[in-house]
């Protein structure tokens, strides 16, 4: 039997509702948007959208600290801690009461509810959005990758609500409010110890310091600071050679380290004789960390000047650069 006139005419009805409130490049079915586990939050901004229900559809909404999201006709609706599709359920199942099979689309327009906090040595440092599942090391290129002061060695914290640190080493802060974890970020970038490459948390922060350096001026190719690892020393050979060598018309029997040992401690001066260190006569000196040597011109007034007043004219402007 052919449709009656008036089964026509709510056909063609229903078709120019759904012509009309349907929103471009929407698709019938569970909305597809990213990471399918992605858990809402606080300060996530959504569009949620329902045929035939503009009031519902016309404006984002943003889930409060509460993680509640309040939409017209349905009032407080708990979205934190759910998926898309979990909320899309949920709102289909509400919706029930007034529609039947109702037609529910859910996405995210902003991420607000998983910061990571990346500081520190890095090319872009802030606050990034976890999206969808993030590891460290896609987090560190995320930053821009390590700057070129940074150290060898990234910090991690997590707050102890979050759960453990699976990291070697992780352990509570002395107030028990964080897990605190180091890792080697050279072998971190190499891929040496997946185990080390974790997967990131809401309000984890990595913090990435800059290298320790050893200081060479005077007298040399290329002044400037050279890091060390963490910890460790720089001979004063190993600090010419990165300095590129002496330059003619040096003093080096004359050269001398500046080392302060305790912040706001006076400056030892050490001397060293760096003659006689690349004539095999006597034994190499360690450089510490923020250590600075000098090594004076013997031309015109220089080779009188004491290594205290160099290093005053450094610090009025003589600019030194890492390396």
């Amino acid at each position: 039997m052919p449709p009656r006139w008036w089964q026509v005419l709510s056909l063609a009805a229903y078709a120019a509702l759904v012509i009309t409130t349907v929103p471009q490049g929407f698709s019938f079915g569970p909305p597809v948007a990213g990471n399918p586990a992605y858990k809402l939050g606080p300060e996530d901004q959504l569009r949620v959208w329902v045929l035939g229900l503009n009031e519902i559809s016309a404006h984002p909404v943003r889930v409060n600290s509460g993680g509640e999201i309040d939409l017209p006709v349905l009032g407080r609706v708990q979205a934190g801690g759910c998926t898309l599709e979990q909320l899309r359920e949920v709102l289909r199942t509400k919706l029930s009461r007034w529609l039947r099979d109702p037609e529910v689309s859910v996405e995210i327009l902003e991420f607000g509810s998983h910061p990571v906090t990346v500081l520190g040595a890095v090319n872009k440092p802030g606050v990034y959005q976890l999206q969808s599942g993030r590891t460290l090391a896609e987090m560190l290129s995320l930053a821009g990758g390590p700057a070129r002061e940074a150290g060898s060695v990234l910090l991690v914290s997590r707050r102890a609500e979050q759960g453990p640190l699976p990291l070697s080493g992780a352990a509570l802060n002395p107030e028990g409010t964080f897990h605190v974890a180091t890792v080697n970020l050279d072998t971190l970038m190499k891929g040496g110890s997946p185990d080390m490459n974790i997967d990131l948390k809401a309000n984890d922060v990595l913090s990435l310091p800059e290298a320790e350096l050893v200081y060479v001026l005077g007298a040399v190719r290329k002044p400037g600071g050279f890091t060390i690892k963490q910890g460790e020393t720089m001979s004063v050979l190993q600090a010419l050679s990165l300095a590129e060598g002496l330059v003619p018309g040096n003093a080096a029997g004359r050269s001398r380290i500046l080392r302060r040992s305790v912040e706001k401690e006076p400056i030892v001066e050490i001397p060293v004789n760096v003659s006689r260190l690349f004539a095999g006569k006597t034994p190499d000196v360690a450089m510490r960390s923020q250590d600075i040597l000098i090594v004076p011109s013997s031309t015109g007034k220089q080779v009188a000047l004491r290594a205290t007043d160099t290093v005053l004219q450094v610090v009025s402007g003589v600019i030194i650069w890492r390396r």
